[in-house]
């Protein structure tokens, strides 16, 4: 859908003129939008951001937002979802407000798609049934069954921008929390999405000024909450399970890289992470920085790394960046057999043998053994914390390790000196560096060839729905042809 359609009318008229005109901004069902409406995929690409921004955003908004009724008609298909125009009021909002910050040069926001963009309303941009039979033709079924096929990716994408409109429900209704296309929506757009300071957010949910980014959900919480959703049609319940099961193993099955920076989680959203973990088979870097997590959320983490030690495999095979920076590592929280955290952190990066089992508590060998990349500074260790790590990395802890970013903070000194008998110890070791990581610019390296694919991916959407409605277009002239 065309982003400049869906503002034609809130553009130029104020705020409060707009809420007084929603009986009027109603917007229909696809099958009832002018073809102007939509914005080809050659026009698109020409509209997408430029140099840098471009590896990252593109000017695609994807809308979530709850529906202002659940009730069905006579026929039994769903009321129109927004039939105030609240929702189109907010989602105008939102655009106005990032382009109002690009214009008065707001750091991040230089590329804001101003003139035209594309937008992706479920109800404007997917065939729904007809109102009048509850019903859609078999033409248009079989478009919304391949509509399906990879709904997942205009939200879960990484360079698509998500807008969510929590606030808009009506009073007398479930919040946006409790509907099922919304759980699952909200769901899959944190999957996957990486925050940059200097870019605009890439999920932008309007009833949140904090931005919290929310952990992963498991294919046991999703079903969970599913289980407790509102739907309009029941029937619906099966299939945003499986399309989110999809999108879970899709995303985490391939992803390269996950980063998780300034989420302010603790130890309680980092035990989340770790319930998606062994989804992760090829992940390369898993970055953690800057978050609130302790002792006990390392312990957490560490156990994710052998969780499949009964089987012999390892969690993440070919982990090759691990960074825990500028976190609570060194708190006084120990583990239920009252060892220092870090002394965990460094059973999970030694080898253990048999022997050992009992004493690493069943740790998985070998469980981080192609880690190139060790990151732990800023977390205040003392040498209580720091000593574990030097004897594991001076024994058999990460035969490939060639970088240990070192450990700022109160004991600086100590823990440099400790360090440097490693790098005595390991000749193989080529770089000890105590100033904050870079994580960012290794996290670009690993993740530039998944940005490579991001416009063939939404082109090759944009094909297969052309090519839909061609069909669709060709079966009516058929129907309405003579004889």
């Amino acid at each position: 859908m065309r982003g400049a359609q869906a503002l034609s009318q809130n553009t130029e008229a104020s705020c409060a003129y707009r809420r007084f005109m929603m009986n009027e901004l109603a917007l229909p069902r696809r099958q009832e939008l002018p073809e102007e409406a939509f914005i080809p995929g050659q026009e698109l690409t020409e509209l997408q951001p430029h140099g840098f921004v471009s590896e990252h955003r593109l000017a695609i908004y994807s809308v979530s937002h709850a529906p202002a009724s659940l009730r069905l008609n006579l026929f039994g298909c769903p009321e129109q979802p927004d039939p105030e125009g609240a929702n189109l009021v907010a989602f105008a909002d939102a655009i106005l407000d990032l382009q109002d910050k690009r214009r008065r040069g707001v750091w991040g926001h230089d590329q804001v798609p101003l003139d035209d963009f594309g937008v992706f309303w479920p109800y404007c941009s997917l065939l729904q049934p007809n109102p009048m039979t509850g019903r859609r033709t078999p033409a248009e079924q079989k478009v919304y069954e391949a509509s399906l096929v990879d709904l997942e990716l205009w939200y879960a994408h990484q360079m698509t921008t998500v807008i969510i409109l929590s606030t808009s429900v009506p009073l007398n209704q479930p919040g946006y929390a409790s509907h099922g296309w919304q759980l699952f929506e909200n769901g899959v757009a944190r999957l996957l999405k990486t925050y940059r300071s200097d870019l605009w957010p890439p999920v932008i949910d309007v009833g949140d000024r904090l931005r919290t980014r929310h952990p992963p959900l498991s294919m046991d919480d999703f079903s969970l909450g599913l289980s407790a959703s509102f739907l309009s049609l029941e029937t619906d319940r099966p299939i945003v399970l499986r399309l989110y099961e999809h999108a879970l193993l899709t995303a985490y099955g391939h992803a390269q890289a996950l980063a998780f920076n300034k989420c302010r989680w603790g130890d309680v959203e980092l035990r989340k992470l770790v319930c998606a973990l062994p989804l992760c088979s090829r992940l390369r870097s898993l970055t953690l920085m800057d978050n609130v997590y302790g002792g006990k959320g390392l312990v957490t983490l560490c156990g994710a790394f052998v969780a499949d030690a009964g089987r012999g495999a390892a969690v993440l095979p070919v982990l090759r960046d691990l960074n825990l920076s500028y976190n609570n590592l060194n708190d006084e929280e120990v583990s239920e057999g009252g060892a220092h955290p870090l002394q965990v952190l460094a059973w999970a990066l030694s080898p253990v043998t048999a022997s050992d089992v009992a004493a690493a508590e069943a740790l998985m060998p070998n469980s981080l053994a192609n880690v190139e990349k060790l990151a732990i500074d800023g977390n205040d260790l003392d040498q209580a914390g720091i000593d574990p790590l030097v004897e594991a990395l001076n024994t058999s802890a990460l035969p490939r390790l060639r970088t240990v970013f070192g450990v700022g903070g109160a004991a600086h000194g100590t823990e440099v000196t400790s360090l440097r008998q490693v790098k005595r110890m390991r000749d193989k070791l080529s770089s000890i560096d105590f100033s904050k990581s870079d994580a960012t610019q290794h996290l670009g390296e690993v993740q530039r060839g998944i940005y490579g694919q991001a416009l063939q991916d939404i082109n090759r959407i944009e094909a297969r729905l052309q090519q839909a409605q061609i069909s669709l277009k060709l079966w009516r002239e058929r129907q309405e042809r003579p004889g």
